[in-house]
């Protein structure tokens, strides 16, 4: 590796002790190889220089690029930590981050909605609870009741009753064994109130099939009304065609009535 300072001192006072003793040719070839020597070690000491300035340079380059790294990931994992709370804030809360809650169609303002009907539902749930609770023992007492009570009417007068109160299911239940115990007009009213009951219920071709008895009994009364329903309930039935027929045959025998310009304005529309 070379000569340390000390060693090199020592060299030098061992050839000044020297000179006196040895010749000026020996002397001049000592005197090189001392500033050789020197030379060597300057050299030595400018290479260690360069060489530790180099290690520090590096060091400290590595020893900033590893505090540039470090601070990157402090600024990452809090970028992180502030998305974690910005969710679990979200989660309580209902409000989505990147929402707003005044925008209706955001799926904050959603969430908000829901929250707010459901902690209504929620208020009311016992009331709702009971009052479905007390109307289906009220209906049930009351259907109790009143399949108990309830008698089949077996007059024309009592089947107009039910029919004046709009009780068409009991005249439905009711009619057919008066239908066919009377004659006549009470014949033909008790097949009216029949067929008009089906109808009201809904029971299309019931209806239709008892409308048209109604008319094979050859009645004077509600001749255009029936005409009209069964027009009805082959229209609501999709056969367009029939229906348009009883729908003409009204308009051409009953123009004048009221039924007539029903059965006009539900043509336009066929």
């Amino acid at each position: 590796m070379g000569l340390s300072r000390s060693s090199f001192r020592l060299i030098v006072l061992f050839g000044v002790l020297l000179t006196g003793c040895v010749t000026p040719q020996e002397e001049r070839q000592m005197k090189e190889d001392i500033a050789r020597l020197q030379a060597q070690i300057v050299a030595m000491q400018q290479d260690l220089t360069t060489t530790g300035s180099s290690l520090s340079t590096d060091s400290s380059r590595k020893t900033a690029s590893i505090n540039a790294n470090i601070e990157r990931l402090n600024v990452e994992i809090q970028r992180l930590k502030g998305e974690v709370d910005t969710l679990r804030v979200g989660v309580v809360t209902g409000r989505l981050p990147g929402t707003s809650a005044d925008n209706p169609d955001s799926i904050a303002s959603m969430l908000q909605t829901i929250a707010e009907r459901l902690e209504v539902v929620e208020k009311n749930q016992e009331s709702v609870m009971a009052a479905i609770k007390k109307a289906g023992k009220s209906k049930k007492r009351g259907a109790s009741n009143s399949t108990k009570q309830r008698k089949p009417v077996k007059s024309l007068r009592g089947l107009q009753e039910s029919f004046g109160k709009k009780q068409y299911l009991y005249v439905v239940e009711d009619a057919k064994p008066i239908i066919k115990r009377n004659s006549g007009n009470s014949k033909h009213e008790a097949q009216y109130m029949y067929a008009e009951s089906l109808y009201k219920l809904g029971r299309l071709r019931p209806a239709a099939l008892a409308f048209n008895d109604y008319l094979d009994l050859n009645p004077k009364s509600y001749l255009a009304h029936a005409k009209l329903r069964l027009g009805d309930c082959f229209r609501h039935l999709g056969d367009k065609a029939t229906a348009r027929l009883y729908y003409e045959e009204l308009l051409a025998k009953h123009a004048k009535s009221e039924e007539a310009r029903l059965a006009k304005e539900r043509l336009e529309k066929l």
